[in-house]
């Protein structure tokens, strides 16, 4: 017959045992739920930070060197984005980003000529020759106008940090991006800051897994928008000097 004070020791090796069952289910079987924001700013600072400065002189074009707009293209530049309502000098910044104003650039995954146009787009706006200045101008300020016009909600300025992060990244990842902003308590309706955060955090398969368009290279997408905004702003304040 066992005695009291065996019983006993049994009695609590039951317990701890279920005590430590209770906790692996808590761990493990716990409903996913966002981590606190400054989870999230440490994990940003500590394993994003080192890789925007790895992979940004990759992301950066030759074109970014461009100082003046070719004359052969300026009147071109001019008229399309007059049509579509759009910078001049920003569309400039994207063609000296995106191709450095060489009409026959080609790229890996598939863009072409000046605006580097994806397949998918000339044949959405049936652009038969990309390789054409004006061809291929008219469907990038196109393209880019109805990215933009994808915001009507937003001022001006930030419409168009959001069509040219949909330009280069896809407008998919731009709205999840703008979804998870209000998970992290930012805003969704200004990038610099705020979404140009929220987007970087589709990098990491915890986040990219639930969203909508999945894995997002968002540092290309960050760098692509600040480069291009610099480059027309360059070309706003130079004087354009003949070639």
């Amino acid at each position: 017959m066992r005695t009291a004070p065996t019983i006993l020791r049994i009695l609590l090796l039951v317990l701890a045992l279920a005590g430590a069952a209770a906790v692996l289910m808590h761990i493990f079987i716990q409903p996913v739920s966002f981590a606190p924001r400054r989870e999230y700013d440490l994990e940003l600072r500590f394993a994003l930070t080192p890789l925007r400065r790895e992979s940004a002189p990759s992301a950066e074009r030759s074109s970014s060197s461009h100082a003046a707009i070719p004359e052969r293209f300026r009147a071109l530049i001019v008229k399309k984005s007059k049509k579509y309502q759009l910078s001049p000098e920003l569309v400039a910044g994207i063609i000296a980003r995106e191709s450095g104003f060489d009409p026959l650039c080609t790229a890996p995954d598939g863009g072409k000529g000046l605006m580097q146009l994806m397949p998918s787009v000339c044949r959405e706006y049936r652009c038969t020759d990309p390789f054409d200045p004006e061809s291929n101008i008219e469907t990038g300020c196109a393209h880019l106008a109805r990215l933009r016009d994808q915001f009507p909600e937003l001022p001006g300025g930030e419409r168009i940090k959001f069509a040219l992060a949909a330009y280069n990244g896809g407008l998919g990842h731009v709205i999840d991006a703008r979804q998870l902003a209000r998970k992290l308590k930012l805003d969704p309706d200004k990038w610099q800051g705020n979404v140009e955060e929220s987007i970087q955090f589709l990098k990491f398969k915890s986040f990219w897994k639930s969203a909508r368009y999945g894995y997002c290279n968002a540092d290309i997408v960050v760098n692509y928008v600040n480069s291009v905004l610099a480059l027309a702003e360059r070309y706003r304040n130079e004087p354009q000097k003949e070639e």
